[in-house]
C-alpha cells in the first residue's frame, strides 16, 4: 500500500501533463529522422544527394535547439516556467504543422530550424519543474515517468511513419501540440520560482552563468555527458540504412524501425536507470554503467561480419537501453543549479547536447570521403564516449542535494 500511495504523490498533475508535453515534444523533435529518407525522396533526392540533404536539415534543427535552449531558459527563468512552455509549444507547434507543406530541401531546413528553437524549451522547463514541485526523494521517480512517457513519443512517430505518409505525420504532430495548449491551465506554477521572484537577485543570467568559473565547469561537463546519446540517435539510429549497406546488410535496414526499436528500448532504460539511481541513491555511478554497456555495444555492432537487419535492431535496442541514462542525465542538469538559474541550465543543457551531434556530423560528412562511413562512424563514437567519460569523472553527485537555493 505504502508504494501505491507513494507512486499516487509523484503522479501530481504537473509531472502527468508535463510528460505528456515531452511525448509531443519528443515526436515533432525525431519526426524528421523517421521521415528523412521517404520526404527527401519525395522531393525528388537519391543516394548522396539524399544523405547530404539529410545531415544539412539535421544540423539546421540542432541550430534552432542550441538557441532556443538558451531563449527559453531564460525566459523560463525570468519570466516563469508555465509562460515558457506556452511559447515553445505554440512555435513548435505551427513550425510542425507548416512541414507537411514544404516544397524544397530549404523550407524543409528553415522550418526544422524553427521547429528546433520552439522543441528546445520543453524538456529543460519540465525537468525544472518537477524538480521544484517534488521532494528530494521523489523528483528522479517523478523525472523517470517524465522521461517513460516522453520517449514513446519516438516509438510513435516511428510507428506512424511506417503507416501514413510523410506529411500527414507532420500534421498530426503540429495539431497534436496546439491540443496540448489546452491541459497546460492544470500545471501550476513552481513555487521555489514564486519565492524567487520576491528576492532582488538576477534570474536567468547568462554572464551568471557563463562568466562564473565553478558554474560554467559544471554547465560544460552536463553538456559533454549527453554526447553519446545523441551520437547514437542521429548517426547510428538515423544513418541505419547507410551504415547497414557498409557493413554488408543482406536487405535494406529501415531508419523507422531501428529508430522506433532503439527509442523503445530506451523507453526501457530510463525506467531501469531511475530505478537503479533511486534503489543505489546515485546519479553518477548508474550512468557510468549504462555508457560502458552503450560503448561496447557499439564496438561489437561495427565489427559485425554477416549483418542482417535482425542483428543491427538488436544492437539500436542494446545501445537504446544503455543511453537510458538520459533520466539521470537531465534530472542531475536540473539539480546542478540555483532556482535562479535552474530552468536556463535545464532547458539548454540537454539541447547543446543534442548540438554535440553538430561537429560529429560535420565530422563524419568529412572524414567518410576518405575512409568510409563505418571507419567514420567509429571515429565519431570514440570522440563521443571519449568526452562523456571525461566530465563523468569530474561531475558531482547530486541526488541528496537540497534545491531550495539561488546561485
Amino acid at each position: 500500500m505504502k508504494n501505491v500511495q507513494g507512486t499516487e504523490k509523484i503522479l501530481t498533475a504537473t509531472v502527468v501533463v508535463t510528460a505528456l508535453g515531452y511525448l509531443v515534444d519528443v515526436y515533432d523533435m525525431l519526426i524528421f529522422n523517421v521521415t528523412r529518407v521517404a520526404s527527401l525522396t519525395d522531393l525528388g533526392l537519391s543516394g548522396e544527394a539524399l544523405t547530404d540533404a539529410g545531415l544539412f536539415i539535421l544540423n539546421m534543427q540542432l541550430l534552432g535547439f542550441l538557441l532556443g535552449g538558451l531563449f527559453f531558459g531564460v525566459l523560463g527563468d525570468k519570466m516563469g516556467r508555465k509562460t515558457s512552455l506556452m511559447g515553445s509549444i505554440l512555435l513548435y507547434s505551427f513550425a510542425t504543422l507548416a512541414c507537411a507543406f514544404v516544397q524544397n530541401t530549404d523550407q524543409y531546413a528553415l522550418l526544422r530550424f524553427i521547429a528546433g528553437f520552439g522543441l528546445a524549451g520543453e524538456i529543460g522547463v519540465g525537468v525544472a519543474l518537477i524538480t521544484e514541485t517534488l521532494s528530494k526523494e521523489k523528483r528522479g521517480l517523478g523525472v523517470t515517468f517524465f522521461g517513460f512517457i516522453g520517449i514513446s513519443g519516438a516509438v510513435i512517430a516511428a510507428v506512424m511513419a511506417e503507416m501514413l505518409s510523410w506529411r500527414t505525420c507532420y500534421i498530426i504532430g503540429g495539431v497534436a501540440g496546439l491540443l496540448l495548449l489546452l491541459t497546460r491551465s492544470m500545471v501550476l506554477e513552481s513555487g521555489m520560482f514564486e519565492e524567487t521572484k520576491k528576492e532582488s537577485i538576477k534570474r536567468g543570467s547568462l554572464r551568471l552563468l557563463f562568466l562564473r568559473r565553478d558554474l560554467l565547469a559544471k554547465y560544460i561537463r552536463s553538456v559533454l555527458l549527453g554526447a553519446p546519446i545523441f551520437f547514437v540517435i542521429g548517426i547510428v539510429w538515423t544513418l541505419a540504412p547507410e551504415i547497414g549497406k557498409a557493413l554488408g546488410t543482406t536487405s535494406p535496414i529501415s531508419a523507422p524501425i531501428t529508430i522506433g526499436i532503439g527509442y523503445a528500448a530506451l523507453m526501457l532504460g530510463d525506467v531501469l536507470a531511475g530505478l537503479l539511481s533511486h534503489h543505489f541513491q546515485s546519479r553518477r555511478s548508474i550512468i557510468g554503467w549504462f555508457l560502458l554497456i552503450t560503448a561496447v555495444a557499439l564496438y561489437i555492432l561495427l565489427h559485425q561480419t554477416h549483418m542482417t537487419p535482425a542483428i543491427y535492431y538488436s544492437f539500436a535496442a542494446l545501445m537504446g537501453i544503455g543511453i537510458g541514462y538520459w533520466v539521470n542525465l537531465i534530472t542531475l542538469s536540473a539539480e546542478q543549479f540555483g532556482t535562479n538559474l535552474r530552468a536556463t541550465a535545464s532547458t539548454s543543457i540537454p539541447n547543446f547536447a543534442r548540438a554535440t551531434l553538430l561537429p560529429l556530423n560535420l565530422f563524419l560528412a568529412y572524414v567518410k570521403e576518405d575512409f568510409g562511413i563505418i571507419a567514420a562512424v567509429a571515429f565519431c563514437g570514440a570522440i563521443a564516449f571519449g568526452v562523456a567519460l571525461y566530465a563523468l569523472a569530474y561531475i558531482e553527485e547530486t541526488f541528496h542535494k537540497d534545491l531550495n537555493y539561488n546561485d
